[in-house]
């Protein structure tokens, strides 16, 4: 399971885009990218949209089916 652990998160050509440091988001130095909820990755705020749902360490869209983020084990 991605949330929980410590994972360095990598777009789908491989470039940084933050961590995941044994709690439930994603974040860039202080700053929250995306939350994850089970296998599915949000926005976040009040207004939090679903962008990916997780396979393994993938990250895929759900209208696409397109690698979104890799999770890469720290």
């Amino acid at each position: 399971m991605i949330e929980n652990g410590e994972w360095n998160v990598v777009d789908a050509s491989g470039a940084p885009v933050g961590r995941v440091d044994g709690d439930e988001f994603i974040r860039q130095g202080a700053n929250l990218l995306y939350r994850i909820d089970g296998d599915e990755i949000y926005t976040v705020g009040s207004n939090a949209q679903l962008v990916a749902t997780i396979d393994g360490e993938t990250a895929r869209s759900p209208q696409t089916g397109q690698v979104v983020l890799r999770f890469l084990r720290d």
